[in-house]
């Protein structure tokens, strides 16, 4: 009986073509997250999310810069499935996959005139093989949630406007996406305001719609508002590099497009050939962006897709022009998906201009998102800090009685102690 099962099961396998292709790429993701070290970042994570419930959010509403709702999350899966690195990373994989199978199902439904019919996988592989998102997928970070939910929360908002769909299920994936986004990545309330000004400049008659969804998700966010936000409001992130709100939206398009490989000062690799390469063949990329502009039948998605992307991106920038640099891309995390998108159309509009032309673009940006993997994957000079190694040959050498000592503020950093196996006196300067 269990053989049997088991041969039903690899046939089914074998039968669904997406499940297979989704599962290479899960396994691809799940390599690099047991391979490589956490680093800084995600080492807080773990430590926050490792503290008792009342910590978490004491650190979240005086200190974190992202909501509660993922370091609960991974508190409370860290309780169920253990503590290892890999298992808080683990579900960053999972949502990557689930983000994939959602983009694949919707470029069904938006299948107008069956331009996906015969390029469904490849047009999903542009978001599967990002250097982008296969970093985000590989960490214990938000991101790759935030990515999901943002993915989700605007096809519901698209469906809505779509007569023949179920309204009020829309409304409620909607409502529901919106509410526990904003609970997981500050940003997401840009996302929500671009929507907000979509509806009011050009589709009024849809107000009615949305009215009691907006008011939902506010008053659901109100406690937060009035907790956290309208007492940190006035707070200057010193960590923020003083980067000009002018320069940002090419670190947001080389950071899109080459993921950490790309912004390479971030690993302190001053390879810039990287940049240049994947930055010149995502702009070729975008070329069909111009014929597509130019079809009126398609033009009211085109407004809607283009208002909700840039939306949130020029809210930052006036930020970064008035307070504090909003330049490191993750920071526009919820627009990415949106991002793939444009680049998804960009690409089917070359096809009907130039088919030639479309396959050796696409050829190249398959090449070189590959070669960037390779990179990342395999390349340390590319990858994240190093404490996985590091702390391992730093204890091969400890006798009884040694002390280290961390030089920098705040030390040692949760990445060095995740690590950390020998019991030994910390000194920190």
């Amino acid at each position: 009986m269990v053989g049997l099962n088991l041969k039903i099961f690899f046939n089914t396998v074998k039968e669904n073509k997406l499940f297979t292709f989704l599962m290479g790429f899960f396994l691809l993701v799940l390599f690099i997250s047991v391979k490589q070290s956490i680093w800084l970042d995600e080492s807080l994570s773990i430590d926050f999310s490792r503290q008792g419930i009342k910590d978490i959010f004491y650190i979240s509403m005086a200190a974190d810069l992202h909501p509660p709702l993922y370091n609960l999350f991974l508190h409370y899966s860290g309780e169920v499935f253990g503590k290892e690195i890999w298992s808080y990373r683990l579900w960053s994989a999972i949502f990557y996959i689930l983000t994939a199978a959602v983009l694949f199902n919707y470029l069904k439904y938006r299948d107008r005139l069956k331009d996906f019919k015969n390029n469904s996988y490849l047009f999903v592989s542009l978001f599967l093989l990002s250097p982008f998102a296969v970093y985000y997928a590989s960490e214990a970070r938000s991101y790759m949630l935030t990515i999901l939910i943002s993915l989700v929360q605007f096809i519901a908002f698209d469906k809505i406007f779509d007569e023949s769909q179920n309204y009020k299920k829309q409304i409620f994936a909607y409502t529901s996406m919106s509410i526990i986004g904003i609970y997981v990545f500050y940003p997401i309330i840009f996302l929500l305001a671009a929507e907000f000004f979509y509806v009011i400049l050009y589709k009024r008659n849809y107000f009615k719609k949305f009215i009691f969804s907006w008011i939902l998700i506010f008053v659901s966010y109100l406690p937060w508002i009035y907790l956290v936000i309208l007492n940190r409001i006035g707070e200057q992130p010193s960590h923020f590099l003083p980067i000009p709100w002018w320069q940002i939206p090419a670190i947001i398009f080389i950071g899109f497009s080459g993921g950490r490989v790309a912004v390479t000062d971030v690993n302190h690799t001053h390879d810039y050939w990287p940049t240049i390469l994947i930055s010149g063949i995502y702009a070729l990329n975008f070329i069909g962006f111009f014929f597509w502009l130019k079809d009126k039948q398609d033009r009211d998605y085109f407004l809607r897709i283009i208002f909700i992307f840039f939306g949130p991106i020029l809210i930052s920038l006036l930020i970064s022009f008035l307070r504090f640099p909003v330049f490191d891309p993750r920071y526009y995390a919820e627009v990415f998906p949106l991002f793939i998108l444009i680049l998804i159309f960009s690409s089917i509009y070359l096809s009907r201009y130039s088919i030639k032309m479309w396959k050796n673009f696409i050829s190249f940006l398959i090449f070189v998102n590959i070669l960037f993997l390779g990179l990342y994957g395999l390349n340390a000079n590319y990858q994240r800090e190093h404490w996985k190694s590091v702390v391992v040959e730093l204890e091969k050498e400890l006798q009884s009685g040694d002390k280290i000592v961390f030089i920098g503020h705040k030390q040692p950093p949760p990445s060095y102690s995740s690590y950390q196996t020998k019991s030994v006196e910390i000194v920190s300067t």
